[in-house]
């Protein structure tokens, strides 16, 4: 798979490759395959079509990204908040979460299961006094009282769990009598489910321990929103981050190498790239050369003219 974006200039008292007033094809930035073999993501292309667009303006003006360089200050600047506001601190949040109602309910220990992408199973991630034998878990939707919680959405009270017709084999062991277990809910979708256990025979989880446990889960739903939120943000910050470090190139008057060096390591860093081009017009030679062309990555001379990649594109 090959990756093939052109540079369209802006100006029109640029000459251009076909003579054309405001819009012209500037040159173009290819990625060729992964040794890997791993495929680019649709992420990946929106980076590179927004990169190649910002690299065209620098180029065409020798001012890249100022707009996107004050927008990644202030987001990097929220880098900076509180721990127990980060991804790290919400997980030390989940673990609590789980901690609270299992001492508050006089369980005797609890776990946290979150759905995965694909749907089809649960993944423990946080748990108080399972075992660490059971840390990262995994099981079935419809397996073990879990399982149910997350494939009917409501909540599930289980007064002898030996004798549970739905038992998960990783616990066919366990101590446990009396376990009862909520789903996290958010936007209408099942995230994953919160469970407290008791080895006491004589424990019965009651209506009210139940409402008492959702309390909780609906904190934990937020909690594992706001990591997500911030998840998100960092690989914005990240992105950000790559394009306003180009735009730092060009505003220093870099040389063109320089700043072609610069967009390739950004790509590199964001994307996993193995073969990285750039061609850009010659207007003394009135064709395409390559300006940057790294090969299985390195950074070496061309192998081949880009007139024919150029023809190929046209």
């Amino acid at each position: 798979m090959v990756l093939f974006l052109p540079l369209h200039g802006k100006r029109g008292e640029t000459r251009s490759a076909n003579g054309a007033g405001n819009d012209w094809l500037q040159g173009w930035i290819a990625l060729g395959s992964r040794q890997s073999g791993e495929p680019y993501s649709p992420e990946n292309i929106t980076f590179l079509a927004t990169l190649t667009d910002q690299t065209a303006i620098a180029i065409d003006s020798a001012q890249l990204l100022a707009g996107a360089r004050q927008q990644a200050d202030e987001l990097i600047a929220l880098q900076r908040r509180p721990r127990h506001l980060s991804p790290a601190g919400s997980a030390v949040l989940l673990q609590a979460i789980i901690e609270r109602p299992t001492r508050l309910l006089g369980a005797t220990g609890g776990g946290m299961y979150l759905v995965e992408d694909d749907g089809r199973q649960l993944r423990l991630v946080a748990s108080h006094k399972l075992g660490g034998a059971h840390d990262g878990l995994v099981l079935p939707r419809g397996i073990g009282v879990a399982g149910q919680v997350a494939l009917r959405a409501r909540p599930l009270r289980v007064d002898d769990y030996q004798h549970f017709a739905g038992k998960a084999d990783a616990f066919a062991d366990a101590p446990f009598h009396a376990i009862m277990g909520v789903p996290l809910m958010g936007q209408s979708q099942v995230l994953g489910v919160l469970d407290v256990v008791d080895t006491n025979p004589a424990r019965i989880f009651s209506h009210e321990d139940e409402w008492l446990l959702q309390l909780f889960a609906g904190q934990a739903a937020i909690a594992l929103r706001n990591a997500q939120l911030f998840a998100d943000l960092e690989r914005r910050v990240v992105q950000l981050d790559a394009l306003r470090q180009i735009g730092e190139a060009v505003d220093l008057r870099r040389g063109l190498d320089d700043l072609l060096g610069q967009i390739y390591f950004q790509t590199e860093r964001m994307m996993r790239v193995d073969n990285f081009y750039v061609a850009l017009y010659d207007d003394r030679r009135q064709e395409f050369t390559f300006a940057y062309y790294v090969e299985e990555g390195e950074h070496r001379e061309p192998r081949s003219r880009a007139g024919r990649w150029a023809r190929a594109y046209q």
